[in-house]
């Protein structure tokens, strides 16, 4: 009898660990799908920023950019981040306080 219980146990897992599979390879294909959408759209000639275009936006937010970004950069629309290296917040960089 305990044979059967160990064999029904043992088959749920593996029906688990299948059906959390199959839904991962499902979510990741979407992620695919929505990532190649995102890039089909993006242009591959950036406008470049003039100061022309701060007109109509309060003083103070034309200071800030006239500050932040030089005439002539090209203003992408999206960008593509990897993570290379594991969280530093898993790494302490100092001794605690105490």
């Amino acid at each position: 009898m305990w044979k059967w219980i160990v064999l029904i146990v043992l088959l749920s897992v593996a029906g688990a660990v299948a059906a959390a599979y199959l839904l991962y390879r499902g979510s990741m294909a979407e992620a695919e799908r929505a990532m190649a959408g995102v890039s089909s759209r993006t242009n591959s000639q950036p406008s470049v920023f003039h100061v022309s275009m701060l007109e109509g936006l309060p003083e103070v937010a034309q200071r800030y950019f006239r500050h932040a970004i030089a005439p002539g950069t090209p203003l992408h629309t999206t960008v593509r981040l990897r993570r290379a290296h594991s969280s530093s917040a898993t790494r302490p960089t100092s001794p605690p306080m105490p």
